[in-house]
Formats: structure tokens, sequence, C-alpha cells
């Protein structure tokens, strides 16, 4: 764990693109060797203090990293810089998604990818998948539409369908496309009526859900490919 003397995070300037800044100031520190891989990065409230931020901006910064491959978490023991190279992992320079033609050529992969993995979830869940997309749905169901959580929530749902199709690589491509959009996500529930979104969305994913579960591929692809194009209109409309 590196010392705070020995990581000087300082304060950054208030920007519509805060976890973006936060993200490169945290690989600069990452790159020039103050943090070392191995080494845990300080805790959200923490770094949430040094740069005088909320934990959620801090928590979307890390997400970018962690889909960068510069960090990864251990479950219940925190956030550590990765042993390996970012370099060899899949980027996406994420300014260039502030594009509407950019972003809308990812959401079309994802759409594909997503579509095709609901049919395959249908044909192979089993009781264990089956149950955490359930979980998912249901804590979908019991978060406020601008509470954070609904959003790590709502791409959970959509990672537990991914591993429900019995296919690692498709799982890894979806979580990475998630990290990529997680932001657009966020700041349009912001922006539109929180009830109202959050009433319809559920509903999609029930939809999804419901059909995964009998085991019906056909309307499972139906259904996704129903609730991404509305998630398009929502995100961009």
């Amino acid at each position: 764990m590196a010392r705070e003397s020995d990581v000087n995070i300082g304060r950054v300037q208030r920007t519509a693109r805060l976890p973006a800044l936060i993200a490169g100031e945290l690989a600069d520190q990452i790159k020039a060797g103050k943090i070392k891989p191995g080494e845990r990065l300080p805790v959200e409230p923490e770094l949430a203090a040094r740069f005088g931020v909320s934990r959620t901006v801090v928590r979307e910064a890390v997400a970018r990293l962690r889909s960068d491959g510069v960090v990864r978490s251990r479950q219940g023991a925190g956030v550590f810089v990765s042993d390996r190279s970012p370099q060899t992992t899949l980027r996406i320079n994420r300014e260039l998604l502030l594009d509407k033609a950019r972003f809308a050529q990812l959401f079309e992969l994802r759409t594909t990818l997503e579509i095709t993995a609901a049919g395959l979830a249908a044909e192979r869940r089993d009781s264990a998948s089956t149950a955490e997309i359930r979980s998912a749905l249901q804590r979908l169901r019991n978060v406020p539409g601008t509470d954070s959580t609904s959003v790590e929530a709502d791409l959970d749902f959509h990672h537990a369908i991914a591993l429900a199709a019995n296919n690692t690589f498709m799982a890894e491509f979806i979580r990475f496309i998630s990290a990529q959009i997680r932001e657009s996500i966020s700041e349009t529930r912001r922006h539109r009526d929180p009830d109202d979104s959050a009433r319809r969305t559920y509903e999609e994913h029930e939809a999804i859900f419901a059909a995964i579960r009998k085991g019906d591929p056909a309307t499972a692809k139906r259904a996704m490919r129903r609730h991404l194009a509305n998630g398009f209109v929502r995100l961009c409309g």
C-alpha cells in the first residue's frame, strides 16, 4: 500500500467529466510507480476526500480503470493495481463516445451481443444462474431510479444473463461495454423522470427474465431487443 505522501493526488477542478479526469490522474500515478502493481488503491471515502468529490464520482472513475485493466477488484479486500500491463487490454477512448454516432456504434455492438446472450441464456440457464438474474432484478426493483446502485443493479442484471449464456468471452465483452456506457446511463437517470424511467426499465427487464426462466430463446431475444432499443432512445433520444 502506497503511503499518502507517495501518492500526491490533488483536488481536481469540478467539471462535467470528473470521472475521466480522476481516472486519468490515478492512471498517471500508477504509471509513475507511485502506486505499484499489486498495491491496493486508497479506499473510496479516502479518494473522495482527496479529490473533493462524491463517492459516486470516485466509483465511476475506478470503474473506468477496471474496464481498462489498470486495476482489479478482490472480493472483500479492495481494488488493486493490476499486475499485467494495461496495454494488453481492450481500450476505448471515452472522449470519442461524446460523439453520438460513435456512441451509437458501440450501442449497436452491445445490442448484437446481448440479444444473442439472452437467447443462449434461455437455452443454457440453470438454477444458480437463474437465481443470479432474479437477484439483480429484485435489486433493480427495490432501489430508486436516481440511486447510483440502480445503475449497478441494471448492469449486474445484464452481466448475469451473459454468464447464464455460458460463454466466457461474450460475458467479458458485455461487461467491458457496460463499463463504457455506465456514465451515460447515470446521467440520463438524473435528468429524466426517475419514477417513470425506473418503472419502464423494470418492466422491460422483468419481461426478459420471464422468457429466460421459461426457457424461451425467441421471446428472450425479442424482449432484449425491445429493451435495448428503448434504452438507446432514453440515452440519446
